[in-house]
């Protein structure tokens, strides 16, 4: 959305967030030098690797209201199994990788946005072989950015790469810089004191 320059108001509509708020943050981000004002009510992003990196460290996966369902099926498994369940969940972090080709290795942590507003109901097999972490989201928005592939909805690879990297596990790390082959908007980092300018 913030590739052009977008008038605060749209930003608000948008995520349903107040006019207020939209200006607090702008004015934060913008004494950072992440966003600029080209003209007066719009904003334009000035950085966007700046912009993801903030979000990334600043977004904290483990605050969002979810549900653990451990399993006795493989991650892979998982994900087919509940992507056919119900539709309306949105798979983040390693299988959003895996399924735009960017993220070969195993993984055993499943992560998917529950956009049915908390009806979704999945009958899995008990077990411990994978978690299925269901973020519960009221987020037409998020669900509107959503893309369907391999059978698998999935969020936008920026949004991916933000909640890998909110994990803060060298193998959610290493699955991020990943996806930086895929979306070259996506900045390689290194450890969290490397990028405190970004904070």
């Amino acid at each position: 959305m913030l590739e052009r320059p977008v008038s605060q108001v749209e930003i608000a509509r948008v995520t349903g967030c107040s006019a207020s708020m939209v200006s607090k943050v702008v004015g934060m981000l913008g004494r950072k030098r992440i966003v600029h004002k080209p003209a007066k009510r719009r904003v334009a992003v000035a950085n966007l690797e700046y912009l993801l990196l903030y979000w990334a460290f600043r977004r904290d996966i483990e605050d969002d209201p979810r549900t653990l369902l451990e399993t006795s099926l493989a991650a892979q498994e998982v994900e087919e199994h509940a992507g056919r369940s119900c539709p309306q969940l949105a798979f983040t972090a390693f299988s959003a990788a895996r399924v735009v080709g960017a993220y070969p290795a195993p993984y055993s942590d499943v992560i998917a946005y529950d956009l049915s507003n908390g009806s979704c109901e999945l009958d899995l097999p008990k077990g411990r072989s994978s978690t299925l972490v269901l973020l519960r989201a009221d987020d037409a928005h998020l669900g509107s950015k959503t893309m369907l592939k391999d059978g698998l909805r999935v969020v936008p690879i920026r949004q991916a790469y933000v909640d890998l990297l909110s994990l803060g596990t060298w193998e959610a790390k290493y699955a991020a810089m990943s996806l930086a082959g895929i979306d070259t908007c996506l900045p390689l980092i290194g450890s969290r004191p490397e990028i405190t300018e970004y904070l």
